[in-house]
């Protein structure tokens, strides 16, 4: 298992070096700051959903390695979570384990995660573009999907406190649909950049842009399907992001 690079240069160094200020075709404006220390996250309920489909992209950069439990998207029941391990191991887990290929220690520079998760032990995922293998353990038929009541940037309920410590940007969840990496990412001289998301929002979906400070949770998708922000104030959106480096 290789030590994964990312090759998405940071912010103006990578337009200047790619082609110049026009390099992007899709502009990401903001991120939101997920602090450990405060607990910041964001929940929203979905409801009883039961398929074993669904595709999540985000783009993240995380400030703290090395810990364990540093979950990107989870449940608040704490049954499933999508999380970095102490060993820097980017994991889904429920009653199946699925373990994407790599160690994920960058703290420098953002990188786009596309995972979709195909039925109860079948998954793709796609880092800054490339398809990364994914090891699939355990056994039965049992399968929580996260979607059904989700958390960003922690897997509460059961007594977990397990919080992210980064940068997220252009969060978009999706359920029960297959979709591909380049339904959100596109190369250009070599890099991975961001595109419009090409999605038919479902009425579980969801598009997190992070795009009004006073409401972080606001969902884009058309379905007004807010997150409620816990511990995230104004201050938690912030500039940098995948196409501008504050």
């Amino acid at each position: 298992m290789g030590i994964f690079q990312n090759n998405l240069l940071a912010g103006a160094a990578a337009a200047a070096s790619a082609g110049g200020g026009g390099f992007y075709s899709h502009q990401i404006a903001q991120s939101a700051r997920f602090d450990r220390a405060s607990q910041s996250y964001l929940t929203q309920d979905f409801g009883t959903l039961t398929a074993a489909k669904w595709t999540v992209s985000l783009w993240f950069k995380r400030a703290q390695t090395g810990y364990a439990f540093s979950t990107l998207i989870g449940r608040t029941d704490g049954n499933a979570q999508l999380y970095f391990s102490d060993a820097d191991a980017l994991i889904n887990d429920s009653k199946y384990t699925n373990t994407v290929d790599g160690l994920y220690r960058d703290a420098g520079g953002w990188t786009n995660l596309v995972y979709n998760q195909k039925s109860v032990n079948t998954a793709a995922a796609y880092v800054n573009g490339v398809e990364r293998s994914v090891t699939v353990s355990g056994s039965g038929s049992f399968f929580i999907p996260w979607h059904t009541t989700s958390t960003i940037g922690n897997m509460s309920g059961t007594g977990d406190t397990r919080f992210f410590d980064g940068y997220m940007a252009e969060v978009v969840g999706v359920y029960n649909q297959d979709l591909d990496n380049t339904d959100f990412g596109e190369f250009k001289n070599g890099v991975w950049i961001p595109i419009e998301p090409n999605v038919t929002f479902g009425s579980n979906d969801y598009y997190l842009k992070f795009e009004n400070a006073s409401d972080l949770g606001n969902d884009s998708s058309g379905n007004n399907n807010d997150f409620t922000a816990n511990n995230m104030g104004t201050d938690h959106q912030v500039l940098d992001s995948p196409t501008f480096g504050s």
